[in-house]
């Protein structure tokens, strides 16, 4: 399992920030660019992190569990 940093720098974002807009606006990516990040960063880990729909976000129980250690890697790293 390889995982990339931008990859959890995308994830953290989305979550923290509640939308893919404003992450994409945030990391100055493009949405769909956000989104393969994001979809690359699940098919590594195997699992599904968001439950996506047309008007809301929300992370699945594996991805609440996953946000916690991926903010903290990234909290270590800065």
């Amino acid at each position: 399992m390889k995982v990339d940093l931008d990859d959890l720098r995308g994830f953290v974002a989305v979550t923290e920030l509640g939308s893919f807009h404003a992450a994409a606006d945030a990391l100055h990516l493009s949405q769909p660019a956000l989104t393969r990040r994001l979809q690359k960063l699940e098919a590594s880990l195997g699992v599904q992190l968001i439950d996506r729909d047309t008007r809301q976000l929300r992370l699945s129980s594996v991805g609440r569990d996953f946000f916690f250690k991926a903010r903290r890697v990234l909290d270590d790293l800065d």
